[in-house]
């Protein structure tokens, strides 16, 4: 869920000291008296803890006072016929992510950049700042210099207007300075960066590592929406994009339907995702694994599985039972399926592709399931000393001994696994065969867990069928995990 904050305040220091120029809470209710404290502070000792230092400026302003936290970005503006330094500053509660105070910051950064734009254009900020002490030498308490700056101000007029939206719960901000400057900005969620629990907290800023060229894009808001909230002048080749994603097609592929390039094709993808707007997933395919994800709603009278079943309604197990009878089952019917790894290529013997494939978007895009991959991890072999034990007759003199590697061999395996760890490659059967040999060689880099199997695969260009053959032939010092995707 998006930090919502508790107020805005706008504080100068200049020739006349530090000032309050405008404190609004918005639509926030106190919740506390530390709340009802906090709108009842004197307005000279809100300036002077919001005032910064020639120091401070345009940097990250960042104060705790109790229960709270003031989180701006302090600018000095200078023109030729005046100088002022400003502080824009959102109060949030003291216990809020590191991110979210990230988001604050970035976005009081983005709205005083804007307003030195507007004032060296228009010289917009001088004038409001006049009316703003006006304003505030007239009153005496902060209740009233928000109620009349909002009424007077075109600046309190903004400000107001982007509070009051991320209060209420919309972490995009959107506000346009001066009726020319455009601000932009998503505030960050709490939540971890992985799926999204709901549409109603889709707004995660996933990494910038999650979008691969071998990634699929889902959007988190329909199709008409987002095309209607883009401006006249986006670019074509954002549309094309836009229309050829599908949660079938990696990247590569869009680019190519798309006749873009595929570095454009992931940035666009990656501008999807920061302004959550979408997610990547690895691309639907009969192989991928999926289970119930740990925050799967099970509950047969809630408010998704309602969604689910009116989304839904007409899907059938078998083309002959009703997979929604009624609005409660539809959605606990389906996860059963998930409560144990499936794959895709296993669900198709109750559900044809046009039905499926809809359907496990939908449980991605709603957090309800998760997609587990294989990663691969280099373990040391059974002791040589309990390998030893057995009758020495048995078995050829020298059948044990280790596979002498070549110096070449040996450099590239040292790249990547430590001294131990190529002394578990040599003492192997399979060490001995020389093409085995060197596609081991090849892959160590993988051997770690950091990659998975449609990675690998993905990067190297090799089939399925020839790596999975090779695990197994050094089965001894390779074993396999199925774990959620690690970001």
């Amino acid at each position: 869920m998006a930090v919502k904050p508790q107020a805005v305040a706008l504080v100068s220091s200049g020739s006349r000291g530090n000032k309050l120029l405008f404190y609004d809470s918005g639509i926030a209710k106190p919740h506390s008296l530390e709340s009802e404290l906090l709108n009842k502070l004197p307005q000279r000792t809100l300036a002077e803890i919001l005032a910064s230092c020639a120091v401070m400026q345009d940097r990250k302003f960042e104060l705790r006072v109790d229960e709270w936290k003031f989180v701006g970005h302090p600018f000095l503006l200078q023109t030729s016929s005046w100088s002022i330094s400003f502080n824009i500053a959102f109060v949030l509660q003291s216990t809020c992510s590191p991110e979210a105070v990230g988001s604050y910051n970035s976005l009081s950064r983005a709205l005083g950049a804007a307003l030195i734009h507007e004032e060296h254009r228009t010289e917009f900020f001088k004038n409001q700042y006049a009316l703003l002490m006006q304003i505030s030498d007239q009153v005496d308490t902060i209740d009233e210099l928000s109620q009349k700056a909002v009424v007077s101000s075109y600046l309190a007029k903004t400000l107001h207007e982007a509070l009051c939206g991320l209060q209420n719960g919309d972490p995009h901000v959107h506000v346009i300075m001066n009726d020319w400057s455009e601000i932009s900005c998503l505030i960050h969620s709490e939540a971890p960066p992985t799926v999204p629990q709901s549409l109603t907290s889709s707004n995660t800023i996933a990494p910038k590592s999650i979008v691969r060229s071998y990634s699929a894009v889902i959007l988190l808001t329909s199709f008409e929406d987002l095309t209607k909230r883009l401006p006249p002048s986006c670019n074509p080749s954002f549309h094309r994009f836009l229309t050829t994603i599908s949660p079938l097609k990696n990247l590569i592929q869009v680019s190519l339907d798309a006749d873009i390039p595929l570095q454009q094709a992931v940035k666009f993808a990656c501008h999807l995702v920061h302004w959550g707007q979408a997610m990547t997933v690895y691309p639907l395919s009969e192989t991928n694994v999926y289970i119930n994800s740990p925050q799967a709603d099970t509950k047969r009278d809630s408010q998704l599985a309602s969604l689910f079943a009116k989304e839904f309604s007409s899907v059938a197990v078998d083309d002959s039972e009703s997979l929604s009878e009624g609005a409660d089952d539809s959605l606990s019917q389906f996860l059963f399926h998930f409560s144990a790894p499936v794959t895709l290529s296993e669900m198709r013997g109750l559900y044809t592709d046009e039905k499926l494939i809809p359907i496990v978007t939908w449980l991605l895009k709603h957090g309800q399931i998760l997609q587990l991959h294989t990663y691969i991890f280099l373990i040391p072999p059974q002791d040589t000393k309990d390998r030893g034990m057995f009758d020495d007759d048995e078995e050829e003199e020298g059948e044990n001994e280790p596979v002498h590697l070549s110096p070449e061999t040996m450099a590239n395996l040292l790249k990547h696994l430590s001294k131990e760890e190529v002394e578990w490659v040599s003492s192997t059967d399979a060490a001995r065969d020389k093409d085995d040999l060197a596609l081991f060689t090849k892959l160590s880099c993988y051997w770690h867990g950091n990659h998975h199997l449609e990675e690998i695969l993905m990067l190297e260009n090799m089939a399925r069928s020839e790596l999975l053959a090779l695990i197994d032939k050094f089965s001894e010092i390779l074993t396999t995990a199925s774990i959620p995707e690690r970001t």
